[in-house]
């Protein structure tokens, strides 16, 4: 790796970052690439989700939720990278955007959860504790199911236990965490 310097080195860890947020990209890995993954720090709720993944079941949809900045984008891609889920499942790292400019993130979800079927690839999505609240409450009529087990999720008092699982919807929070 070659000389970084202190400034640059702890601008990889700020918010404003473009290395805050971890997407799917095709670019080359450079040096601050490198020095991400020697800083980061494997968090106990991605082990557990790993340990649950290794186990789930056909048209299970996994929730990974918390706030802004909490690191499920990290995790989602760190898993979507790995041999032993790529195939597996489908991924949506990032509930908060939609895949056409006049698409709303409800209406994103809302067809992301009509194409998946119960005898597909479980479905892995990172997604915020505020737009789930949101899907909860604005989704589709026909996605009935997947918006109770949100509320149920979202009413729950959080343990130390996960996943919680309603349905065929298993979530993993970070709030509980310290």
């Amino acid at each position: 790796m070659s000389a970084i310097t202190l400034r640059k080195a702890l601008g990889v860890l700020a918010k404003s970052s473009s290395f805050s947020v971890t997407t799917v990209t095709h670019r080359q890995k450079d040096e601050f690439d490198q020095l991400k993954e020697q800083l980061f720090v494997k968090q106990e709720i991605e082990t557990e989700l790993q340990r649950y993944l290794d186990v789930a079941k056909p048209g299970e949809i996994i929730f990974l939720c918390g706030s802004s900045g909490d690191g499920k984008s990290e995790i989602l891609t760190r898993c979507q990278s790995d041999p032993r889920y790529q195939r597996r499942f489908s991924f949506h790292l990032d509930a908060t955007h939609s895949f056409a400019p006049r698409q709303s993130a409800i209406d994103a979800l809302n067809d992301l959860f009509t194409n998946h079927h119960q005898q597909s690839s479980p479905l892995l999505i990172g997604i915020n504790t505020g737009m789930l609240a949101n899907f909860a409450r604005e989704g589709a009529e026909c996605h009935l199911a997947i918006r109770s087990a949100i509320d149920s999720f979202l009413s729950a008092q959080q343990d130390e236990s996960r996943p919680y699982r309603k349905v065929n919807c298993s979530f993993f929070d970070f709030e509980p965490l310290p």
